[in-house]
């Protein structure tokens, strides 16, 4: 297996693959999900019931140790690492049983099936997956690293979706505050000095703004709100689909209850 070129310039469609499309206004009110799964945490292991859905989460463990022996990026909202992930996932989606959809952020995969779970031991698909997603992760990188897996189970899309919102949410928080930080230390700041500043900036719009004037240029969605894959049974034909421009907050959720309700 080749490892992949991080020198790579992606460009708008670099995942070049068909997505299917949704209506904006087709929303649905719903309860902040925040506060609907501040508790999603405690979720371990859950044995599978038939008829729901379920989500294998892959999370890499022992991150500064990967900084620290790294030479291609220094910080995981480097757009080489995110563009590493976003492969990671791509891999992931192709190892049977296939999963229906996937999503990646900046250091951890979520794959969703609709499986028999008779037909598929609940520990051995998530040995199997962290095992293949670490040894492809560790190849591009060139570094030993580990991903950590833990089962869920969902009896509605609706909550999934939610789920989902909730993690797009926590990782694009993640980003912004590492990207805000950063940039502020390179301007000469302390560390000390640049949280403070960060915490001073307010909302996330505000740090972004300042973001983009340091780089003299905007932040492209799929580094602040991840990647997500899915099979496209459109055309007559099923095909590996990625979704490099994912929308954020209520559109992100339509778009995933719209393409949901297509299972």
């Amino acid at each position: 297996m080749e490892p992949i070129s991080q020198s790579q310039n992606f460009k708008p469609g670099f995942f070049v693959q068909p997505m299917a499309k949704f209506e904006k206004e087709k929303k649905e009110k719903l309860e902040d999900p925040q506060k609907l799964f501040d508790n999603f945490s405690v979720f371990k292991l859950i044995k599978p019931m038939a008829g729901t859905f379920h989500v294998v989460e892959l999370s890499l463990e022992d991150t500064s140790r990967i900084l620290d022996k790294s030479d291609s990026f220094s910080n995981f909202h480097d757009q080489n690492w995110l563009k590493i992930m976003g492969y990671t996932l791509l891999y992931s989606m192709n190892q049977k049983p296939r999963p229906f959809f996937g999503y990646c952020g900046t250091d951890f995969l979520t794959l969703i099936y609709k499986i028999n779970p008779e037909l598929n031991q609940p520990t051995e698909l998530i040995s199997n997956l962290s095992s293949l997603a670490s040894s492809f992760l560790g190849l591009q990188i060139n570094n030993t690293v580990n991903f950590s897996g833990n089962l869920l189970e969902f009896p509605d899309p609706k909550i999934l979706t939610a789920y989902l919102l909730w993690k797009q949410n926590n990782n694009r928080n993640l980003l912004i505050q590492s990207m805000a930080l950063y940039t502020l230390i390179s301007q000469g700041k302390s560390s000390e000095d640049a949280k403070q500043t960060i915490i001073a900036l307010g909302d996330n719009q505000t740090k972004l703004s300042m973001i983009s004037d340091h780089n003299q240029t905007k932040i492209p969605n799929w580094h602040l709100n991840g990647i997500c894959s899915f099979w496209d049974k459109s055309n007559d034909k099923i095909q590996l689909a990625v979704h490099e421009n994912l929308p954020s907050g209520p559109d992100f959720l339509n778009f995933l209850i719209e393409l949901f309700d297509q299972e």
